[in-house]
């Protein structure tokens, strides 16, 4: 049998183990929350990097692509590749879906959704037929860069 003095020093010392546990949890918890904050920050400086950098890229295209429409040009060869306008393709626009006849909906399975079937709309509208709701989307063009072979 344990005496008094004996079971508080047990006692006394599981407890400053306790103590000293979560103590230890609290600090790391705090650690791993600083360290996620930090990440966070990271994270979104880099995307933010990246945002500008693509606008950088996006609008110097957008500039090589109207001198070339602007002068003519349709192909040209510069530092190893070859630089062109690509027509973009049209595409099925929903203007307001509620306006789409039920004979152009597609419905799909197994959680039940209804959309509109834009391959059979693109095909309708490119026939010269008119659907209520839809149209198709002006033709684009983007600059096509490849590295000569």
């Amino acid at each position: 049998m344990t005496t008094e003095l004996d079971f508080d020093h047990e006692i006394e010392s599981h407890f400053k183990a306790l103590m000293a546990a979560e103590d230890e949890i609290s600090k790391r918890t705090t650690e791993v929350t600083r360290v996620k904050d930090e990440a966070d920050r990271k994270v979104r400086l880099l995307e933010s990097l990246i945002a500008d950098q693509q606008a950088i890229v996006d609008e110097a295209k957008l500039s090589i692509l109207t001198m070339m429409q602007h002068e003519g040009v349709t192909e040209h060869k510069v530092s190893g590749f070859t630089v062109k306008p690509k027509q973009g393709k049209q595409s099925v626009v929903i203007v307001d879906e509620k306006l789409i006849s039920g004979n152009y909906i597609t419905t799909t399975v197994p959680k039940v959704t209804k959309s509109p079937n834009k391959v059979l709309i693109g095909a309708l509208l490119r026939k010269g037929e008119e659907i209520a709701g839809a149209k198709l989307s002006d033709v684009e063009y983007t600059l096509e860069i490849k590295a000569k072979k």
